[in-house]
């Protein structure tokens, strides 16, 4: 699965996780946005190794 499609799967968890932390439905679609962003820019950057999962996960926390 490439990189795209695993956002497009996170994207409801990482909405959940997002709203939990923002308390703020826009807010927090905002912030999973600003992640997806981040992470399709460094596609190229990630290793084949990484857990995109955690990785999107600890990306939400710390831009929020």
């Amino acid at each position: 699965m490439d990189l795209g499609e695993t956002l497009v799967a996170l994207y409801p968890k990482m909405l959940r996780y997002a709203l939990s932390l923002t308390r703020n439905k826009d807010t927090a679609k905002d912030l999973v946005m600003d992640v997806i962003s981040k992470l399709l820019e460094k596609d190229n950057e990630l290793g084949d190794d990484i857990n995109v999962e955690s990785y999107a996960m600890y990306q939400t926390r710390e831009v929020n």
